[in-house]
């Protein structure tokens, strides 16, 4: 029998093998905790990061919801601390499983100091648009496979530039606070 006409032999599926092809979204928890435990300790860490941050960019939900309630306290000119924040998670079910509001306190026990606030957020920032990337191009590809008739293959490239333009810009201009001359000089590049 010719190689051409052989049938492919089976193999037997390895389930360590299977784990190894499995992928994670990006994410880092730690950078997460330190982020928050930084918040916490010192309400300035915010400052640091909210020109660009966004609970949304957090991997784990419960993060995210830390993150608005102490972003939002401290925007009022209130404190945000384990102690304030407790009132705000104390029926919270998945911060009950991980803790309950003594995660908040191990949060800020665990701090880091709030020099590397901002290192920490650019972080998470940059992994939240990682995934982004990847629900863009998962995107792409399902609708690519299930397009109905009427949809071009334009069609469909001009919707993955407009979300990849959409990530682009808003990793441009999310950056915060920037010098008058700074944004002038860019407000006029964007106009040419």
């Amino acid at each position: 029998m010719s190689a051409l006409n052989a049938k492919p032999q089976l193999a037997a599926v390895n389930p360590q093998d299977a784990d190894a092809d499995y992928r994670q979204a990006p994410h880092n928890i730690e950078a997460e905790q330190a982020l928050l435990g930084a918040i916490l300790v010192n309400n300035e860490a915010c400052d640091r990061v909210t020109g660009f941050l966004e609970p949304e960019h957090f991997h784990e939900a419960v993060h995210a919801r830390i993150f608005e309630a102490a972003s939002t306290l401290i925007r009022a000119g209130k404190l945000a601390s384990p102690v304030t924040l407790k009132t705000y998670f104390e029926r919270d079910e998945t911060l009950m499983e991980i803790g309950g509001p003594a995660y908040l306190a191990r949060l800020a026990a665990a701090a880091t100091t709030i020099i590397n606030a901002e290192e920490y957020g650019r972080m998470i920032y940059e992994l939240a648009m990682r995934r982004r990337l990847i629900a863009i191009g998962t995107e792409v590809v399902n609708d690519s496979f299930d397009t109905p008739v009427d949809v071009t293959s334009r069609d469909l490239i001009e919707k993955a530039e407009q979300n990849l333009y959409e990530i682009a810009e808003t990793g441009k201009y999310g950056q915060g606070f920037q010098a008058f001359h700074q944004s002038l000089t860019e407000a006029v590049d964007m106009a040419a």
